[in-house]
C-alpha cells in the first residue's frame, strides 16, 4: 500500500512540475489606451499573444524571438546572431552622424565658453561611449519594504530609481509565489532578459542611453515582473499588470514554429 501511495505521489509531483502556464496582463499607456495581452509557456517555448494580428513565438533553447504577420504571410528574425549584426550595422551610422558633431563643434568652439564647452563634450561622450557614459547606467533598483497581492500573488516591490528620481515600481514575483515549475519559470526568465538585450543594446547602437529598462538577471533578482508601474506626480502614465495566472495543460500546436522560406523572412 505504501509503495503504491509513493508512486502516486510521484507521479502527482512530476505532472506539477510539467504543467504548462498562462498569464493574461492588462497594458495601459498615457494616451488612455488600455488593451490585454497573453502569455502562454509550454516546453521552454513562449507564445505572446496580442492585438497585432502577429504570431510571436520565443524559444527558450535557441534563445530566439519569431514573430509572423498572419496577414501577409512574412516573418521577422531575432536571436543573437542577428541582434549583434544589426547593432553593428547601426554603430557604424552612429559613428557617421558623431563625426559631423565634432566637426561642428570644432568650428563654434572658438566662440563658446568654457561651460558650454564642457557641456558640449560631455553630450558628446554620452553619443561617443553610451555604454560607460549613458544616463542608463544609473539606473538602480532599491527593494521596498512591502509586499503585494495582484491577482492573487504575492509580489515584492521595488523602485526602479535614476539617482534620485524615481523612474517606475515594479512588483516581482519569484517561482513559488507564482506557483509554476522552475522550467516555465526559467522560460520566463529567459524572455524577460533577451527582450532587455534587445532593446538595451539597440537603443545603445543609435547612442540613446537615456531609457529606464533594468536586468533583473544583472541585478541577481530571480523574478518575474507582474506590475510595472510609471507616474508622473498622481498622474498614472503608464502601467503593464498581471489579471490571471492559470497553469492548464496548453495544446503544442500553438508554439510550433512556422517553417521559413526566403520569401517569407524579411
Amino acid at each position: 500500500m505504501k509503495k503504491w501511495l509513493i508512486v502516486v505521489c510521484l507521479m502527482s509531483l512530476q505532472q506539477v512540475s510539467f504543467a504548462d502556464v498562462t498569464l493574461k496582463l492588462s497594458r495601459y499607456s498615457n494616451n488612455g489606451k488600455q488593451n490585454t495581452f497573453t502569455i502562454l509557456v509550454k516546453h521552454q517555448r513562449l507564445r505572446l499573444d496580442d492585438d497585432s494580428k502577429r504570431i510571436n513565438l520565443f524559444d527558450a533553447q535557441q534563445q530566439r524571438f519569431i514573430s509572423q504577420n498572419t496577414r501577409s504571410g512574412k516573418i521577422a528574425r531575432m536571436d543573437l546572431g542577428i541582434l549583434t549584426q544589426r547593432a553593428k550595422q547601426l554603430n557604424q551610422k552612429r559613428q557617421q552622424r558623431l563625426q559631423k558633431v565634432l566637426a561642428e563643434l570644432d568650428k563654434k568652439r572658438p566662440q563658446m565658453s568654457q561651460t558650454e564647452q564642457e557641456v558640449g563634450e560631455d553630450l558628446i561622450n554620452q553619443i561617443k561611449y553610451p555604454q560607460q557614459y549613458g544616463a542608463y547606467t544609473f539606473n538602480r533598483l532599491e527593494k521596498i519594504s512591502t509586499q503585494k497581492e495582484i491577482a492573487g500573488v504575492q509580489c515584492q516591490l521595488y523602485a526602479l530609481k535614476r539617482k534620485k528620481q524615481l523612474l517606475k515600481t515594479l512588483c516581482i514575483a519569484n517561482q513559488k509565489q507564482l506557483g509554476i515549475s522552475s522550467q516555465d519559470f526559467n522560460t520566463l526568465i529567459d524572455y524577460e532578459e533577451f527582450q532587455y538585450q534587445v532593446e538595451s543594446q539597440i537603443n545603445l547602437a543609435m547612442g540613446d542611453a537615456d531609457f529606464d529598462l533594468i536586468s533583473l538577471k544583472q541585478q541577481h533578482i530571480s523574478g518575474f515582473v507582474i506590475e510595472s508601474r510609471q507616474q508622473h506626480g498622481k498622474q498614472l502614465r503608464d502601467q503593464q499588470r498581471l489579471i490571471q495566472i492559470s497553469s492548464q495543460a496548453l495544446e503544442k500546436s500553438p508554439f510550433e514554429l512556422p517553417k521559413m522560406s526566403k520569401s517569407q523572412l524579411k
